[in-house]
């Protein structure tokens, strides 16, 4: 069996996950994260959510379209910085919809106030101790205690459970498409 390239095995680790933080920037520069659903992670690893077109974030991501996602679970973790893009499009929200978000958009799919937010990664770094990964790093942990040496990065980065990537060159869009 072949060996997973790091972006394919990135691509698998943000569809394991169902919820998410999205870190916007304020007209004031200032940083704010709250949590959403992961509505959808497409073959190209955009990662797609949905919000209402009221909503505080899509008029900080129409200022600034920098965000950041934040992933984590008990033995992954997530980071990527991308571009937003916020959309109106019925037909890829009845394709992502889920009863649970019916207490904010009681139309459903076609409510008028919801939106997608389409997160284009442009960097991505992740730290997955899940399996295989998490006993090579927790041996080559403990073989560093023993001998009382600080175990650094550069001594753990062949274990292979930490990357950091480069996706794609920034996409130059702004406001909201429908």
């Amino acid at each position: 069996m072949a060996r997973k390239s790091e972006k394919e095995h990135l691509h698998d680790l943000v569809r394991g996950f169902n919820t998410a933080m999205l870190v916007t920037r304020t007209g004031a520069e200032c940083l704010h994260a709250r949590p959403m659903s992961v509505a959808d992670v497409d073959d190209a690893g955009d990662i797609w959510f949905t919000t209402s077109i009221d909503s505080g974030k899509v008029g900080e991501m129409l200022h600034d379209r920098h965000v950041c996602v934040i992933m984590q679970g008990s033995t992954r973790y997530l980071s990527i910085s991308g571009r937003a893009q916020v959309f109106s499009d019925a037909e890829k929200a009845a394709d992502v919809w889920t009863e649970a978000w019916r207490p904010w958009f009681p139309d459903g799919p076609s409510d008028p106030e919801l939106v997608l937010v389409k997160v284009m990664p442009e960097e991505a770094e992740y730290w997955d101790l899940s399996g295989i990964r998490g006993v090579r790093y927790a041996y080559e942990a403990v073989k560093h205690v023993l001998k009382g040496v600080r175990m650094s990065d550069a001594h753990a980065g062949h274990l292979s459970h930490h990357a950091k990537m480069e996706l794609r060159a920034p996409e130059i869009q702004s406001g909201v498409t429908g």
